[in-house]
């Protein structure tokens, strides 16, 4: 369904073409997004990413993706460079949060944009801290550690449940089988106690999510995603309540490169945080 706006502006689901232009944007920005990306968002919610039109023309984008019936999540938005700052951004900004309107709405914003959004009414929950580097590991010999296949995803998505606030199964099926090359579970005696992912980037290999019920098992699953990545620079982002989390990047030479705040408007979900060694992405949450 397509809006239009007092200044012209026509604001639509976005086409395949428009997501190509999109992602341009930001790897213009220096946003290093995962290869591909941008279509695991549509599984996500195949109607959560718009995009504001001038003269049928793309000039801004923006996702507001729906998880259930209570949760939405805002990331992607970008105006055009050659139109900053001439309201391309904001009716769009407005048919996003229109489109999650009764639901609680989480975002990651940079720290020069966290003034913008409280003014909107969302309130800071906690910061995540992007690392990167180039890990010297040694692949763990552990028989726990399995890649996660057709017999196993159920049994992951039913650990994810407590990782997130409302279901994201499609995502995260798409995420794990078909969009990351290499995903791995730590099982125990048959039961998931930990998984991850990692996907290239426009620059390097990007790990998420890493959840695990302790700081033993996510090290064993950092050690073999990043075994897999033989020796490219990896990206993970930790939230900073971890703090073993953090201590465990920083064991293995990873550096800050710069940090987001999570924020909500509407009842934050209270994410076990502890056990979250890596975000899935900071676009879409």
């Amino acid at each position: 369904m397509t809006t239009h706006t007092p200044n012209g502006l026509s604001i639509r689901p976005m086409q395949p073409n428009d997501l190509d232009k999109v992602i341009q944007w930001t790897s213009e920005e220096g946003w290093n997004l995962g290869i591909n990306d941008g279509s695991a968002f549509l599984v996500a919610d195949p109607t959560g990413l718009l995009v504001a039109c001038l003269d049928d023309e793309p000039v801004a984008a923006i996702s507001a993706i729906k998880y259930g019936d209570t949760i939405g999540f805002v990331g992607l938005y970008i105006v055009r460079a050659d139109l900053r700052g001439q309201g391309m951004g904001y009716p769009l900004w407005k048919a996003a949060m229109a489109s999650l309107d009764g639901r609680t709405v989480g975002l990651d914003a940079v720290v020069a944009q966290q003034g913008n959004y409280a003014r909107s009414g969302f309130e800071m929950a906690f910061n995540t801290t992007r690392y990167t580097g180039v890990p010297q590991v040694v692949a763990p010999n552990d028989p726990c550690i399995q890649n996660i296949g057709a017999e196993l995803v159920d049994r992951v998505l039913d650990y994810d449940w407590a990782f997130f606030p409302a279901s994201r199964e499609t995502f995260l099926r798409h995420w794990l089988f078909k969009h990351s090359p290499y995903s791995v579970a730590y099982v125990q005696e048959g039961v998931v106690k930990g998984f991850g992912a990692i996907r290239p980037a426009e620059s390097g290999y990007k790990i998420g999510p890493l959840s695990a019920d302790d700081v033993h098992i996510a090290e064993a699953i950092f050690c073999s995603l990043v075994a897999w990545a033989d020796g490219a620079t990896v990206i993970l982002d930790v939230p900073q309540p971890n703090k073993i989390g953090t201590l465990l990047a920083e064991s293995y030479g990873l550096l800050p490169l710069f940090e987001t705040a999570r924020m909500y408007r509407g009842t934050a979900p209270d994410l076990p945080l502890a056990k979250i060694f890596g975000m899935s992405t900071l676009e879409i949450g």
